[in-house]
């Protein structure tokens, strides 16, 4: 018996793995439709506005409505949009919040795709149904990358442009990859968060291939050579034309923590767009040095989208208005900035507005022994303390009259606008900084920060400098005015630094009041009571004053 139990062993353990399942197979991705609400061209734009409506204005080269047609008389061409794509050169892609994609203006997909016949010459901007299940695209005059919400990417339209491999087949509508997250013509990454690309010489038959290692995961990449690493670094490189390597790897560190690239933009995690100047162009003074360098430059505050074409830049600041940034005549750098219009809005996370503020806490009454019943504060007191924006001095005491330092002031407007645009920050402090630094830098990169708020942090905040700091928390489509005639005698439209325009919008939402004989007294000291009154009322219109 005993030598037939090493058998008898086996057998068993046999049966028992063959009673287990079979290893599964890598699990299909589920990438989202990638939001994209701006298109640039040549000379035409295009934007989705907040009630998902795509809009177009301007020229388009080819077909189009044959016409320039001024921003204010915009074109629309579908609702329920999510993301528009366009390559200046009569082509243009939309994506609905399905993940269906559609085309306009362009004769690309015919005999490509099955069932689609996009007589476009019938009417130009009349969108036609591709395919359905999409996550992202990316598009030139000639080829279009798309990426599917399973993670597989495809190419379509003349394969000798798009995917030089392709021209063999006769077919232009090809898989080329899988285990895709985001891709830009001829760059994808993958759920790996590995850099590919295609088309790297102008004779390049080879499929996709793995690129030069980085240093740092990859997340997003743009036509431009530019790639954002999970760390929230910027890579920047060259390609030899002739062998397709890799060249002049340069590394990104000064910026801060980046959250979106998209061609030569950048987008802070304050807000705040860069725009990255080459300096390896002919012509250009120095390009000649093999070491010479660009570098990224801030050009628009408080971004929450944007987008570039072959001249312009349209921009979506958080307050939801849209803007246009131009290069002036013989320069590459876009410095002239021109606001379209409002209604633009897009979060810097999944949701935006004044439903995000949502009870994190529980006040129990009597909790503070200094906040009795009937005081004039005491409901603000305990939407604040519920809300996480302000908590008490001890467990037992709120201190409800003593007062906020300017750190505490930015702290509580950081907070805010944190939660207002789903942002989601990490306001930790690192070993060796002061507790308020990571709400004192979110503030600086956010431009909420001027004069005495630059420093000073320990001393007492004044009613101006909160009443600025929430103006610039929260946009005004979130301080809807309900006493459009209040006016204060001691401060008027020459106060400095924009506080007025701070002070009465807060005054005409109902988020502020003033004190005895009708002042606001804007130096005055902030007192922790009025601070919760401010804050919650700014933040549940329930709470403001008629």
């Amino acid at each position: 018996m005993k030598k037939t139990m090493p058998i008898l062993c086996a057998l068993a353990l046999f049966a028992t793995l063959c009673a287990l399942p079979a290893a599964a197979a890598k699990a299909p991705l589920e990438v989202p439709v990638a939001k994209s609400p701006l298109a640039v061209g040549w000379q035409d734009y295009y934007a989705i506005r907040s009630d998902g409506t795509l809009i177009t204005w301007g020229s388009q080269e080819f077909g189009g409505f044959e016409e320039t047609v001024p921003f204010e008389q915009a074109r629309e061409l579908m609702t329920n949009a999510a993301a528009v794509y366009t390559s200046g050169r009569g082509a243009t892609l939309a994506i609905d919040n399905d993940g269906g994609l559609w085309a306009f203006n362009t004769s690309q997909f015919n005999d490509t795709v099955p069932g689609v016949d996009y007589q476009w010459e019938r009417d130009e901007m009349k969108p036609v149904k591709i395919m359905d299940n999409v996550a992202m695209a990316a598009m030139d005059q000639f080829h279009s990358v798309i990426l599917k919400q399973d993670g597989t990417l495809w190419v379509n339209g003349w394969g000798s442009f798009g995917a030089p491999w392709l021209h063999k087949t006769g077919n232009y509508l090809v898989q080329i990859m899988d285990n895709v997250i985001w891709t830009d013509l001829h760059y994808a990454v993958t759920a790996d968060h590995e850099l590919w690309g295609w088309r790297m010489t102008g004779t390049d038959d080879q499929p996709p291939r793995r690129l030069s290692d980085l240093e740092e995961g990859v997340v997003q990449v743009s036509w431009a050579n530019l790639a954002l690493t999970e760390q929230g670094n910027v890579y920047h490189w060259d390609v030899n034309s002739e062998t397709g390597a890799i060249e002049r790897l340069q590394t990104k560190f000064s910026l801060g923590n980046i959250t979106w690239l998209r061609a030569k933009l950048a987008i802070m995690e304050g807000g705040a767009l860069w725009y990255y100047v080459e300096d390896f162009i002919p012509g250009r003074p120095g390009w000649e040095n093999p070491n010479a360098k660009g570098d990224f430059q801030p050009i628009l505050q408080n971004v929450a989208y944007a987008t570039q074409g072959e001249r312009d830049i349209l921009a979506i600041q958080r307050d939801g208005s849209l803007w246009k940034l131009s290069p002036r005549e013989e320069e590459d750098f876009p410095s002239q900035q021109t606001e379209l219009g409002g209604g633009f809005h897009l979060s810097a996370g999944a949701n935006i507005g004044l439903t995000n503020f949502s009870p994190v806490q529980t006040y129990q009454s009597g909790q503070f022994s200094d906040v009795k019943s009937g005081d004039w504060f005491e409901d603000n007191v305990k939407a604040a303390y519920e809300l996480g924006l302000m908590e008490g001095q001890s467990g037992t005491a709120f201190a409800p009259r003593g007062s906020i330092t300017v750190a505490e002031a930015i702290t509580i407007a950081a907070r805010m606008r944190d939660i207002y645009y789903d942002e989601g920050h990490d306001f930790t402090a690192q070993a060796g900084q002061a507790w308020y630094q990571p709400y004192v830098d979110y503030a600086t990169e956010g431009q909420m920060l001027y004069g005495d708020l630059t420093g000073n942090f320990h001393l007492p905040a004044t009613r101006a400098q909160l009443a600025w700091l929430l103006s610039c928390a929260l946009p005004g489509e979130a301080l809807k005015a309900v006493n459009p005639e209040i006016s204060f005698p001691d401060i008027n439209e020459i106060t400095p630094g924009r506080v007025y325009d701070a002070v009465m919008a807060l005054a005409r939402a109902g988020v502020i009041t003033g004190k005895e004989n009708g002042l606001f007294d804007p130096e005055g000291t902030v007192l922790r009571c009025e601070a919760a009154a401010m804050l919650s009322r700014a933040v549940s219109p329930n709470l403001r004053l008629n």
